[in-house]
């Protein structure tokens, strides 16, 4: 079965339990931007952002408020992110 096709201006969600989320975006560079953003948001524990796999993993409070906010910020961020004005993180895959 092929993969869906994803809007580079759009992440898709591939994975969901009622506390966590998996986002997959078209660019790996876009799961490394939104996981500084999405780890400001209040009721968001966790965040695990991989670029190869082209994703980005939430934990949060199950809240569907925090769920709502979690997909409105990745979804307006800019599509080409500048990452060197994002700090870096230490864990970073």
């Amino acid at each position: 079965m092929p993969s869906p096709r994803i809007d580079p201006a759009q992440p898709v969600v591939v994975h969901e339990t009622a506390t966590r989320l998996r986002l997959r975006f078209a660019r790996g560079e876009q799961a490394l931007a939104a996981r500084v953003a999405v780890d400001m948001l209040a009721g968001v524990g966790a965040t695990r952002a991989s670029r190869s796999a082209r994703s980005l993993v939430v934990a949060y409070d199950g809240r569907q408020r925090t769920r709502a906010a979690v997909l409105a910020l990745v979804r307006g961020l800019p599509a080409r992110a500048d990452l060197a004005a994002l700090p870096a993180r230490r864990d970073e895959s």
